[in-house]
């Protein structure tokens, strides 16, 4: 039997963007026409994934608050 191995990736601290940042990216993306799409209505099936997702998110988070 082939023993299962296991890695850990560990990422690089990534300094929080600064506000310039953000402004930089926001207007940028209104030079490129990125917010200027239009946006369709989600469909039912999709409002319900999202839902579900949401609930989801909040019980993980209720789980590693009382952990």
């Amino acid at each position: 039997m082939a023993a299962e191995v296991s890695t850990l990736t560990v990422l690089p601290f990534q300094e929080p963007t600064s506000s310039d940042d953000l402004a930089k990216l926001y207007t940028s993306l209104q030079e490129e026409g990125g917010s200027s799409a239009p946006i369709e209505p989600l469909d039912e099936d999709s409002k319900a994934a999202v839902e579900r997702l949401r609930d989801f998110l909040h019980m993980a988070l209720g789980l590693l608050d009382s952990a």
